[in-house]
């Protein structure tokens, strides 16, 4: 039974958030969180949702927490991919894989985009 937050209009104007759970053809409210009036209404309620359709999962996000405790939703103003590409080349030297092999020459960039040189041959 695959679990999800919807939104519902109501004769009022409003949008109703509800968790619900559907198996293909049928549908179960599981539960209705409310009924909002504004996009952060509708925002916090679908982030209370989130965190009912999603209890009991890890996140990527948590860092080590355990379980997010975050209520509200947070937007990206940016991105920044060097955070990424660190916490990816410090696993992977972790995990032994910046040791090059026979006949590859190069080093293991700490910050760019990755450039490994093969020697084909001699």
């Amino acid at each position: 039974m695959r679990m999800r937050v919807r939104r519902v209009p109501t004769a009022s104007g409003a949008t109703a958030v509800q968790a619900v759970a559907s198996d293909g053809h049928d549908t179960r409210i599981i539960e209705h969180l409310g009924s909002a009036h504004s996009n952060d209404e509708l925002m916090f309620l679908e982030a209370i949702g989130d965190q009912i359709v999603h209890q009991g999962e890890d996140s990527l996000f948590d860092a080590g927490t355990g379980k997010g405790d975050v209520l509200v939703p947070m937007s990206v103003a940016c991105t920044y991919s060097g955070l990424l590409w660190d916490q990816l080349s410090a696993w992977w030297c972790r995990l032994g894989f910046d040791v090059n092999p026979p006949g590859v020459s190069g080093e293991f960039p700490r910050r760019g985009r990755p450039r490994v040189v093969v020697s084909l041959g001699g």
